[in-house]
């Protein structure tokens, strides 16, 4: 009778891996195709030979480029598209949108009996 085999673990203490796998399918954020669209600089350019499909079919909405023009038709029947479609209809949330005091933030109190001087003078 031998020993009971244990799962071996690939990659356990090696966090640059999981990293790796994160950003390698990173695609551009909603409020970046956003602006690319709005703008009108989204759409396909000249001959690319690094690109698939030399870069002209370019899903513009997904930023995705297709080889052909089948894999951009069975592209745009599929559901990551439509929800791409659907994110894209409203204005995309924005960090500045935020109010300036929203509380989170410490305002100068001036302490009663004091008042606050201004740093011009009038001549």
């Amino acid at each position: 009778m031998g020993k009971v085999q244990r799962r071996k673990r690939h990659h356990v203490c090696n966090k640059t891996q999981g990293k790796a796998k994160k950003t390698k399918r990173k695609t551009q954020d909603i409020d970046q195709i956003y602006d690319a669209i709005k703008a009108g600089t989204a759409g396909p350019k000249e001959i690319d030979v690094d690109l698939p499909g030399f870069g002209q079919h370019l899903c513009v909405q997904c930023n995705r480029h297709f080889m052909d023009e089948d894999a951009l038709k069975t592209h745009f029947t599929s559901k990551g598209h439509k929800r791409r479609l659907k994110e894209l209809k409203d204005e995309p949330y924005r960090g500045s949108d935020i109010p300036v005091d929203n509380g989170l933030r410490k305002t100068s109190i001036i302490p009663p009996g004091r008042q606050q001087t201004s740093n011009t003078t009038t001549v």
